[in-house]
């Protein structure tokens, strides 16, 4: 993993993410700039935080918005898989707690 830093401070996460994941740098970019201009600053570690527990929330979020794109596309199976995978990375993020 590439370490990239902005003015030697710690890693710029999402910006490093933009780099290791060419085929989502668009998306993770503008997360990054909606967080300089929602927070005032980009996402670093041991930035007090708790990342396990952002880390869990964000996923139980993401298996309900799953589910409801299941709910509402019911014939599509790519849905289903989808609702599926994320309800089994949560469940192994809560066991790895």
């Amino acid at each position: 993993m590439a370490l990239l830093m902005d003015n030697q401070e710690k890693p710029d996460i999402l910006l490093i993410l933009s780099q290791e994941h060419p085929e989502l740098k668009e998306y993770f970019l503008q997360r990054r700039n909606i967080g300089l201009q929602t927070y005032g600053k980009r996402l670093n570690p041991f930035n007090g935080r708790d990342a396990y527990k952002d880390l869990f929330e964000e996923l139980l979020d993401a298996c309900a918005y799953a589910y409801q794109l299941y709910l509402e596309n019911p014939n599509d199976t790519k849905y289903h898989v989808i609702y599926e995978a994320v309800t089994e990375l949560t469940k192994l993020v809560l066991e790895k707690k």
